[in-house]
């Protein structure tokens, strides 16, 4: 099954562009992050999130003070902001060898997360599928709740910034799917436990077919 699912892969990158991606998609609390490592560690890829580099930037930079600025009050950084550490920061991981592509493919999550970040993101990532995790907001709230406890994020702090969260996409973030082909687009229950979903999406892969049209509209 993994040879047949890393090959599958390999002929989805024929289309000449810098980086091999696979997007996942899905509100606060769906799983990105967790079945992004999970997949990239299945597939040797690279995996990407967006989210933890920006927790990364140094406290007292003006970058991270934009971030924490949003954070608090249950929104994402905006467009040019995102699109500049996306890009910086995957062109950092690429000369130092961190993340090797066309060999490789990038396990992007996190980005994008609106139409203008989707499509500025056609100039430097060849997407070859959009993972798109569903789950309740119920569950999602549940599990930020708890995650909060482990990591203690800014954006996690208090109920009220979760579920502005969890609004902002619904009524933001969501309807960016629309911008992706049909036929590009793996939807998985992300309610099951960790290696259920992760079954799902692997499962997803082995009927996928290659796009030779590109993942947009």
């Amino acid at each position: 099954m993994h040879h047949n699912i890393t090959y599958l892969l390999d002929q989805l990158t024929q289309v000449a562009k810098p980086y091999p991606t696979i997007v996942f998609f899905g509100g606060p609390g769906s799983g990105k992050n967790t079945q992004g490592i999970l997949l990239a560690e299945y597939i040797q890829g690279f995996h990407f999130s967006l989210g933890d580099v920006i927790r990364r930037l140094p406290t007292e930079s003006e970058l991270a003070h934009i971030y924490t600025t949003h954070a608090t009050i249950g929104r994402p950084v905006p467009d040019e902001f995102a699109t500049h550490i996306c890009e910086r920061a995957l062109y950092s991981y690429v000369t130092t060898g961190q993340f090797r592509p066309p060999h490789q493919k990038l396990i992007l999550d996190g980005y994008p997360k609106s139409f203008s970040q989707a499509n500025h993101a056609e100039k430097f990532l060849n997407l070859l599928c959009v993972v798109h995790l569903r789950c309740s907001d119920e569950l999602a709230l549940e599990r930020i709740k708890r995650r909060n406890y482990i990591d203690g994020r800014i954006e996690d702090q208090t109920e009220d910034v979760i579920i502005n969260r969890i609004r902002y996409y619904h009524e933001e973030v969501e309807p960016v799917l629309r911008i992706f082909r049909h036929d590009s687009i793996l939807s998985i229950n992300a309610e099951e436990n960790v290696q259920e979903v992760l079954q799902q999406i692997l499962n997803g892969f082995e009927s996928f077919e290659p796009l030779n049209k590109g993942q947009y509209k």
